[in-house]
């Protein structure tokens, strides 16, 4: 059966490797022994996607390690690594759900944004008051997390979703980049530019010589293009023809670089502000 994601999870001196597969499992692996440390089961379609939540602030070390993971059947479901158990259901989508990541908010918060099919991005606030699980609505089956905003705004099925704890970024079938206010909820900017499906998202955080601080988005699509535009006033930075094939994903790397992957096979470097090769 084909694995569709991993995510890796450090926590007390411990690591783990989480990987959702085909099989409709979610699996917990020892890093350094390479076993199989629980089979984490309840999506009753393909586990596509898989994050790693942020602890609730950046001074917080009690909370347990917990991954969000995202199925075909349309339900997001929270697990405790450590303990191998379920700990939420997430429901509200009307599609796949493609795409999950976790972030820290400014005020020390988590949210956890989606992408579906249904052509919705959702935010969800998952922890409050520090611990996960307080401040949730409903139990077991019938769902829990608080669905804080349904981003409509995307014509069709939405591929990608990327967040930095104040923006939420999101691309789709398409073609378009929406970025959305994590605290409001609002459609910031609608970018266009790639001609294709958008395939990946990322975002840079400010330079620590940049005056006045630009965070920057990058986006890649089908078309091989990278797009970069600089946060908040979503300025174009620079469109490059990086790919001859499709844009498979984007990685924002130290000494300000961006890695680029392609359906063409290759690997490449770029700056990630300038462009440059």
């Amino acid at each position: 059966m084909g694995v569709w994601c991993v995510a890796l999870i450090e926590d007390g001196g411990r690591a783990w490797a989480v990987s959702g597969a085909c099989d409709k499992t979610v699996r917990v692996w020892d890093v350094r022994s390479g076993h199989c440390l629980h089979v984490l089961r309840g999506h009753t379609a393909t586990v596509r996607c898989l994050a790693a939540l942020p602890p609730p602030s950046s001074t917080a070390t009690a909370t347990p390690p917990y991954v969000v993971s995202g199925g075909r059947e349309g339900t997001l479901r929270l697990w405790d690594v450590r303990r191998g158990a379920g700990a939420g259901v997430l429901r509200g989508h009307g599609d796949s759900v493609r795409s999950v990541v976790s972030a820290r908010t400014p005020a020390g918060g988590v949210v956890v944004v989606s992408g579906s099919y249904d052509a919705t991005v959702r935010v969800w606030d998952v922890v409050a008051e520090g611990e996960v699980g307080e401040g949730m609505v409903g139990e077991g089956e019938e769902g829990v997390g608080r669905c804080k905003w349904v981003l409509m705004g995307h014509q069709q099925q939405v591929y990608v979703v990327a967040c930095d704890g104040t923006y939420v970024a999101s691309g789709g079938l398409d073609a378009t980049v929406r970025v959305w206010s994590v605290e409001s909820g609002e459609c910031l900017a609608v970018l266009t530019g790639h001609t294709s499906l958008i395939t990946a998202l990322a975002f840079l955080p400010p330079a620590p010589s940049s005056s006045p601080p630009e965070a920057v988005l990058t986006s890649g699509a089908a078309d091989g293009r990278v797009l970069a535009h600089a946060l908040p006033a979503f300025l174009p930075l620079y469109r490059l023809a990086a790919h001859d094939g499709a844009v498979t994903a984007l990685a924002p790397g130290p000494h300000g670089l961006l890695a680029t992957g392609g359906g063409d096979g290759r690997a490449r470097l770029f700056g990630a502000r300038s462009g440059d090769y």
